[in-house]
């Protein structure tokens, strides 16, 4: 089976230049089994981690849950191969890390696409590099019970 994850209320601005965003997403109930994943960011982007989520907790899971980490944007790591064992009844916890940069041509682009108008040249969630930004989960799961979105 396949989870796709996203965290879609990203703000990369000049006067937050280093926000850290989150997201949980649970698979059907059951007992499941990673078998690849990747991390998917923009060039602000710095760290992508993902973790095993019990399902029921609302803080980050400890480093013993990581199974996945990051911190190359342009190609980012796919890990295959993988048999890692999920939570029962839980799924997984993802962390973007990210740092705030000047925009090439200068913040009117990026305050254009801001749907705030903070005009604090912040990027947001979409899909393109130079304007905004991505906080997004790739996983492959084993046994298949359901292709799972979380948005």
């Amino acid at each position: 089976g396949t989870l796709f994850a996203t965290q879609q209320n990203i703000r990369i601005c000049r006067s937050n230049p280093r926000p850290t965003y989150e997201g949980a997403c649970a698979l059907p109930t059951g007992t499941h089994t990673v078998a690849a994943v990747n991390g998917h960011f923009h060039s602000r982007g710095r760290t992508f981690s993902v973790y095993g989520w019990d399902g029921h907790t609302s803080t980050r899971p400890g480093d013993d849950a990581l199974f996945y980490r990051s911190s190359n944007w342009a190609e980012p790591d796919m890990k295959l191969g993988m048999s890692q064992p999920l939570p029962v009844g839980g799924g997984v916890w993802w962390t973007c890390e990210f740092q705030w940069q000047e925009p090439e041509g200068g913040c009117a682009a990026v305050d254009e696409r801001d749907p705030l108008h903070a005009n604090d040249c912040c990027y947001t969630f979409g899909p393109i590099v130079e304007t905004s930004e991505h906080c997004n989960v790739f996983l492959y799961y084993w046994p298949k019970s359901a292709d799972v979105n979380c948005f």
